[in-house]
């Protein structure tokens, strides 16, 4: 009886585990020449730092909430999230860091750890009869955080001058920096 218990409860751990990792986020709905999905394969952690696999990514196959997608040289990807379109240029690396509730699953956080991506985010809908939500979607680099409610941008970081760029094309975006966390709003 102990053992049944035993195995029971872990059933039940690894299934909470398993469903937590393999979580989807958006879905890849187009790519040009070559774009790589860094995936952990043990579905008990989602920790950024696990290790990977990588495989080349497919149009109209979902993105995991702890993926990590990268471009090469010549190469984009176009993202689609419940709140907007992603496009990723090449010699770029990003990942969804983190995401509102999951069942249901709103990407509010991308990293940029390197290259540039371009984001039409849609203001989040507060439900009928209830105050219109603060929910900001976030774009952060190593040395600055890009936050809009809806809008159109863009966000570059280069690696080696450790430089953050900011473009706004429609709407405003709300800039911080380490040394400044005070919003600057970039129209």
């Amino acid at each position: 009886r102990k053992n049944m218990k035993f195995i029971l409860f872990s059933a039940l751990v690894f299934t909470s585990f398993s469903s937590q990792a393999a979580i989807e986020c958006g879905k890849m709905i187009s790519l040009t020449g070559t774009v790589d999905v860094h995936r952990n394969p043990d579905k008990t952690t989602s920790e950024k730092d696990a290790p990977r696999t990588t495989f080349s990514a497919e149009a109209n196959a979902p993105i995991r909430c702890d993926d990590i997608i990268e471009t090469h040289e010549r190469s984009s990807a176009v993202m689609q999230l419940p709140r907007g379109k992603v496009a990723v240029g090449s010699n770029t690396k990003v990942a969804i860091a983190k995401y509102s509730n999951e069942e249901k699953p709103d990407p509010t956080m991308i990293d940029l750890f390197f290259g540039q991506l371009r984001a039409l985010i849609t203001k989040k809908k507060a439900p009928a009869g209830t105050p219109p939500t603060a929910s900001r979607f976030q774009v952060r680099t190593p040395t600055a955080v890009s936050g809009v409610r809806g809008t159109d941008f863009y966000v570059g970081y280069d690696e080696k001058t450790k430089v953050t760029e900011q473009a706004t094309l429609e709407g405003q975006v709300d800039v911080t920096t380490p040394q400044n966390p005070t919003p600057v709003a970039v129209k």
